[in-house]
């Protein structure tokens, strides 16, 4: 069986093609270690994306997710952070973001994640916010809940038709999608859930903790 899986690591942010997350790829063998991982020679993904890989979990929607988080080379790979609606990620350099250099006194660098630096706050607190915002007393209303791809860390950074996740998209992989906990991702020491395909109508939504131990738990019911 050609299972797909999907890694999601600690304290991760993630893209969608078409939509984007991120991923590793199973075997035909349905032993998992206890890690999370399966035994066996490891498969490719379903395919690429502007040299992005991503994987299709059967979702309702037909939606692919990615194998990396944004920014990140492997599944494991926590990849850059990002404020809402920014596209630079902490430590790096963004002159577009003028709070940045009026907090730090000049830099440029993303240091620290507050009011003060966030690109689209004008003020201090929460207030007055230039944009995403539903609320008035914290400044312009735009009741804008999906960012602008000019604002979508995925589709600048990895370009295509990369983007973030909505938060359906999200509630649609989570109820659709076995879910297995793991406390090290292929010994890299990294906790998270792989995400499978599921086989039967059952297993969605379901989850189950491995720990860290390599010994195989034997089969899941997985998607062929």
């Amino acid at each position: 069986m050609n299972k797909k899986l999907l890694q999601f690591a600690s304290m991760l942010l993630v893209a969608v093609c078409l939509c984007v997350n991120f991923t590793a790829c199973g075997d035909d063998d349905d032993d998992v270690k206890k890690d999370g991982t399966e035994q066996g020679d490891a498969r490719p993904v379903s395919g690429t994306e502007n040299g992005y890989a991503w994987v299709d979990l059967g979702l309702p929607s037909g939606l692919k997710w990615a194998t990396c988080n944004v920014g990140a080379a492997n599944p494991w790979d926590y990849g850059d952070y990002f404020a809402w609606g920014e596209t630079v990620g902490y430590g790096k350099s963004d002159p577009s973001n003028a709070r940045n250099q009026s907090y730090t006194g000049g830099s440029t660098v993303k240091t620290y994640y507050y009011w003060d630096t966030y690109k689209y706050c004008s003020g201090t607190i929460d207030n007055p916010l230039t944009k995403y915002n539903y609320k008035s007393s914290n400044g312009t209303v735009d009741n804008n809940y999906t960012l602008d791809l000019s604002d979508d860390a995925a589709r600048v950074n990895m370009g295509g038709s990369w983007r973030m996740p909505t938060t359906e998209e999200q509630r649609e992989l989570l109820n659709n999608c076995y879910w297995v906990r793991t406390d090290s991702y292929s010994g890299k020491g990294v906790g998270g859930y792989i995400v499978y395909k599921v086989k039967s109508a059952s297993d969605k939504g379901k989850k189950k903790y491995v720990g860290s131990s390599t010994t195989p738990v034997g089969s899941y019911s997985l998607a062929d």
